[in-house]
């Protein structure tokens, strides 16, 4: 027999605030109607589901968010072109 011991939630995780669609959608400046095709191509903010209903934890709003930022206007990968 082994001692297992709970899972200990991270303060973190204890303290994430979750927020509908529409609020987590204000909150990144983006439609309601963005962020829900967002999440049907799988290219938005990673969000969790209850039965029906989704929300988005802030913590996962803030990581896309860090995870979006760029520092010049070029794209993050430069487009392939092809040599003759």
């Amino acid at each position: 027999m082994t001692d297992s011991k709970p899972i200990q939630p991270t303060p973190t995780a204890e303290a994430d605030v979750l927020l509908t669609p529409k609020e987590a959608a204000h909150r990144i400046g983006m439609s309601l109607s963005w962020l829900a095709k967002a999440r049907a191509r799988g290219d938005g903010p990673r969000f969790v589901r209850y039965g029906r209903s989704v929300k988005y934890p802030l913590s996962y709003l803030l990581e896309d968010m860090h995870t979006r930022t760029s520092s010049s206007a070029s794209p993050a990968s430069p487009t392939s072109s092809s040599t003759k």
